[in-house]
């Protein structure tokens, strides 16, 4: 699939920003409640992130994308798949930025609602 390529390369640089705090039972809940939805490698894609962050920390150092692969043991148009799932949910938001010929993408985490939110009914 090159497709890929034109979307992300594997030297494309990447951060990590998570705004809310995320606790054992948001973890409960994107596993139990999210992953039916968007698949168990996008959930990985996720923790993978999410676990960048150091402890109390909201935002994580500067890593490859080809980092990502190895780490995920995924080929960059799987990733790039997760990825997408992951924004059409609601839990991560993607930006870049181009510097000269360079791309940095910022991956902003939502957290998952939690079971009482998920459930409620959609209101018009």
């Amino acid at each position: 699939m090159s497709w890929s390529w034109s979307e992300l390369r594997p030297m494309d640089p990447y951060t990590v920003r998570m705004i809310e705090p995320f606790s054992q039972l948001h973890e409960k809940a994107l596993l139990l409640l999210y992953q039916p939805l968007i698949g168990s490698m996008a959930v990985n894609l996720y923790l993978t992130l999410y676990y960048r962050l150091e402890r109390d920390a909201y935002m994580c150092d500067e890593s490859t994308h080809r980092e990502l692969m190895i780490t995920t043991a995924e080929e960059l148009p799987t990733i790039l798949d997760a990825r997408k799932r992951l924004e059409a949910i609601g839990l991560l938001k993607t930006y870049m930025q181009k510097q000269n010929d360079e791309r940095v993408f910022l991956y902003e985490l939502s957290t998952p609602m939690l079971a009482n939110e998920f459930f409620l009914p959609i209101r018009s």
